[in-house]
């Protein structure tokens, strides 16, 4: 492998004179966020392309544009942004600014030939591997990271991928180990100041150490921490509803930057998006959708981590996603710049790593067995019966890529990297546990808990707060250990105006509220019958029709059908149709 470390003298990589405004070619470690590479693709006078997993970090980059510093005229493209406003913009600018999502570069593939290629957040493109599953609708497609790799290995002279968090090479393609590996090592840099508070209960925490006092006082003050915003990030809109909701949070001071799906747009209703990152409310919540990228600018706000280990999708990794949150904040007259608040749990996966790796090579081993099936009924004029097998399981679909020039299939090793990356790498942090003091050279703060008293019950609880809640003494603080339990009875005050003694009583009365959500989310798939055909005109009239009807401040795309719904497009008279399989 060919490596460069460049010695970075300047605070921002725009201002270091060996680049002269051009970023380098191959696989880069920029090691600190912010420091200003997407900066010069943006504002050089080179045609440039730059790939980005989301929506959220495009329109976070636009609103940054024009400024003092750069006028030039950038588009951006997604999902819903037709050829024609491309050819549009292509005609009226002899400079071209491009960013694009990473789903979408296929629209632009005819001009990357005259461009710079910019993948950005490159660490995005094994953790969202996630995108073979919901992209590719059958076997013989070709999903989004697949073809992204084939495109930057067509052009890996013009290619430079970039991430202050890069996965190694080895899990990824082999052409990328033959690029040029470039480091970047700064001469001046913060090492961020982390606030730890170890809890149990991460998401009552956040309520009762954070938010409460912030309604309560106007502001938080913790230890030289003082601050009256706060940018929580916290994996799940779940509970961000959850906390908006007890604590009836006005909107008017809440604002969130997640994921651009149909469900997720369901799910917030009235709650709105962040679109301007120089105006941020009280409240800022932000999904993983808004960990890597995108810059924010407050005078005083405080980042807030929260990393549940519970479940997967509301963990915050170690090596990546921890780095990226707390780089958000980009105004360095902030009091709070380069501090944090990291509230975490430490429970750990149960199933030991030999299991997982083992299972991992049992689905290889199967998939080969596929493959080697599928050639045996090419030979026995079979391929039909497997076609309609192999279409609808989902193992066969993400874990293979089918070349239509040979009619053939192999092994997305891909898909499997991913998924020993998971298993060796990322998990690793959460079974040793949580060693920040030596990670960040033991620069942490550790906010203790109270102490408190565990030998109660539920019901003991229930008539603590039936004999004091009406007096306005309410005080948990002796019990502030059963968190769970003390969630359970304030939700079911809220929800019902009563507190129930039975602990699984109360939980199914609150699950039987929020149900209201799911039931609009269950009832899209009611528009649409499995074995029929619609145009997507039809689709999106319906949908769009739906989301009115329920008060869905969203405009439909053909695509939002394919979250509830396993099907295949099929092209008749010219007409594209969507072919409904069977649901989700």
């Amino acid at each position: 492998m060919n490596q460069i470390t460049y010695n970075i003298n300047t605070e921002f990589i725009s201002d270091f004179k060996e680049f002269k405004g051009i970023i380098p070619k191959g696989y880069i470690d920029k090691t600190i966020c912010g420091c200003g590479l997407t900066t010069i693709a943006i504002e050089n006078n080179r045609n440039t392309i730059i790939a980005v997993p989301n929506t959220e970090l495009i329109h976070n980059k636009l609103a940054q544009y024009p400024n003092k510093r750069c006028n030039h005229n950038i588009l951006g493209i997604y999902a819903g942004i037709t050829k024609d406003k491309i050819m549009s913009y292509i005609a009226q600018n002899e400079l071209l600014k491009i960013i694009v999502t990473y789903d979408s570069l296929w629209k632009i593939e005819s001009f990357i030939s005259e461009c710079d290629l910019i993948i950005d957040e490159s660490q995005e493109l094994l953790l969202q591997c996630g995108l073979k599953l919901s992209d590719k609708k059958d076997s013989e497609q070709q999903d989004v990271l697949t073809y992204l790799f084939k495109i930057c290995e067509q052009y890996k002279e013009k290619v430079s991928f970039v991430s202050a968090t890069p996965i190694h090479v080895d899990y990824l393609p082999k052409f990328i180990k033959e690029l040029p590996q470039i480091k970047f090592e700064f001469n001046d840099t913060q090492i961020v100041k982390p606030y730890l508070f170890k809890r149990g209960y991460p998401l009552t925490a956040l309520k009762r150490e954070i938010i409460k006092p912030l309604l309560d006082k106007g502001y938080i003050h913790i230890k030289d921490i003082r601050a009256n915003k706060v940018i929580i990030f916290v994996n799940s809109i779940k509970y961000m509803k959850n906390i908006i909701d007890e604590f009836n949070i006005s909107l008017d001071d809440v604002a969130v930057i997640v994921g651009k799906t149909s469900k997720n747009d369901i799910r917030l209703h009235n709650i709105k998006r962040i679109s301007n990152p120089y105006k941020l409310p009280k409240f800022t919540f932000i999904t993983s959708s808004g960990y890597k990228g995108i810059d924010l600018y407050d005078d005083t706000a405080i980042n807030i981590v929260v990393s549940l280990s519970t479940k997967n999708y509301t963990m915050v990794d170690m090596k990546t996603d921890l780095k990226q949150a707390v780089s958000r904040q980009r105004n360095k007259n902030n009091p709070n710049y380069g501090k944090y608040i990291f509230i975490y749990n430490q429970n750990l996966f149960d199933t030991e790593e030999k299991i997982l790796i083992d299972n991992i090579n049992e689905v290889e081993n199967v998939i080969k067995e596929a493959i080697e099936l599928y050639e045996l009924a090419k030979k026995e004029n079979k391929k039909k019966a497997f076609n309609m097998l192999s279409k609808n399981n989902q193992n066969f679909v993400h874990y293979t890529i089918y070349d239509e020039t040979t009619d053939t299939y192999k092994i997305n090793d891909l898909a499997f990297n991913a998924d020993k990356y998971f298993i060796l790498e990322t998990r690793k942090s959460y079974q040793k546990g949580f060693t920040i003091q030596k990670s960040l050279n033991n620069s942490e703060l550790v906010v203790q808990d109270n102490k408190i008293n565990n030998d109660i019950k539920f019901e003991h609880l229930v008539d603590y707060f039936r004999s004091n809640h009406k007096k306005g003494i309410i005080e948990w603080r002796e019990y502030s250990k059963k968190v769970k339990w003390i969630n359970i009875i304030e939700m079911c005050y809220k929800l019902y105006n009563k507190v129930y003694k039975n602990q699984v009583y109360s939980e199914t009365m609150i699950k039987n509220f929020n149900a209201n959500e799911k039931a609009i989310i269950k009832s899209v798939s009611t528009l649409f019958a499995v074995g029929n055909r619609y145009s997507r005109k039809l689709v999106k009239d319906k949908l769009n029709r739906f989301y009115k009807d329920n008060n869905i401040k969203r405009t439909a795309k053909h695509t939002d059908i394919y979250e509830y719904f396993n099907l295949t497009e099929v092209t008749v008279r010219g007409e594209r149709y969507i072919e409904i399989l069977n649901r989700k």
